[in-house]
């Protein structure tokens, strides 16, 4: 069969989607380079973007991948609840 994917393009802060309905998701997270800066990013981009990723992914069977910085990696984990 053929698997369909949906695209979703919006503020990753408040994300158009239904609580627990998404099965997969991929995200470049922001360095603070192009987008806002670095103080941002690690101030209240982090933990807003990811408990927003948190809430739209499936509990048991959603998977999330996250691409960050060696730079932003504690931040990044952090903000995961790592």
């Amino acid at each position: 069969g053929v698997h369909i994917a949906d695209l979703v393009h919006g503020n990753a802060c408040c994300l158009p989607l239904p609580t627990g309905c998404i099965d997969a998701l991929v995200c470049d997270v922001p360095f603070g380079k192009q987008y806002s800066t670095v103080e941002d990013c690690r101030s209240w981009l982090y933990n807003k973007v990811l408990s927003e990723f948190d809430r739209v992914v499936h509990r048991t069977r959603g998977r999330m991948v996250l691409l960050s910085s060696l730079e932003q990696e504690p931040w990044v984990l952090r903000a995961a609840g790592f």
